[in-house]
């Protein structure tokens, strides 16, 4: 499909902008193979969560869930559509929202990094741990989202359609505050992991009990009135 360039975007600008929504149409095509061999039987449970390892850094997992969680929510307040009135500004959004879509980019892809981190084959499964690792699949698949909703946005105001100006702001509405929910919902997935993984388990667990009751220790007998 052949894109109209934006206004207002530089030669590297407008090639990064490409680059990523080919990368974007590629890791979609990928998920639904997936899903496909999955669904099928084709893959094993093994297979399903095989994954391709990069290289592990010091800031990702689990030190990286601070920074990650602060990002979502420095997102979360600055990528904003309306004005102080509440409406859609008259003036070109296509440099806001391809801003916002680059900022959205970044942040599901240190969540992925964080999870890929979190997921080595050298981490010992704990059940913390595992709830922890479905906060962070659950931030992963939410951010990606975030990022189609304003590259949608951003198509609105690239590629106009035949519609009324009303219908394409409704339209453009929703789409950027579907993206603004993912990335509340992601952030709050991070802190629900950064929990568990940061705070101590109760001591010794819990503890075992039996079905055979326990008698009080036999005490003087009670004295009786006459």
């Amino acid at each position: 499909m052949t894109m109209d360039r934006p206004s207002g975007l530089s030669d590297a600008d407008w090639a990064d902008y490409r680059a990523a929504a080919r990368d974007d149409a590629l890791v979609q095509s990928e998920l639904a193979d997936r899903e496909a061999q999955i669904e099928n039987g084709i893959l094993t449970p093994q297979e399903e969560y095989d994954f391709t390892w990069g290289q592990a850094t010091d800031h990702t997992w689990p030190r990286g869930l601070d920074d990650l969680a602060y990002g979502f929510e420095q997102a979360t307040q600055s990528i904003v559509l309306l004005d102080a009135s509440g409406q859609v500004p008259s003036a070109s959004l296509q440099p806001l929202l391809y801003q916002q879509v680059r900022r959205a980019q970044e942040l599901a892809h240190a969540t992925n990094a964080v999870l890929d981190e979190a997921t080595r084959p050298n981490q010992l499964p704990t059940v913390r741990g595992i709830t922890a690792l479905a906060h962070l699949a659950s931030a992963a698949a939410l951010s990606a989202a975030a990022v189609r909703s304003l590259t949608e946005a951003l198509r609105s105001e690239v590629e106009p359609s035949g519609n009324s100006r009303h219908h394409e702001e409704w339209h453009l509405v929703l789409a950027h505050a579907d993206a603004r929910q993912d990335l509340r919902r992601a952030g709050e997935a991070i802190r629900s992991a950064k929990t568990l993984i940061t705070s101590t388990p109760p001591v010794g667990g819990l503890k075992r009990t039996t079905a055979v009751a326990q008698l009080p220790t036999p005490g003087r007998p009670p004295r009786i009135r006459r």
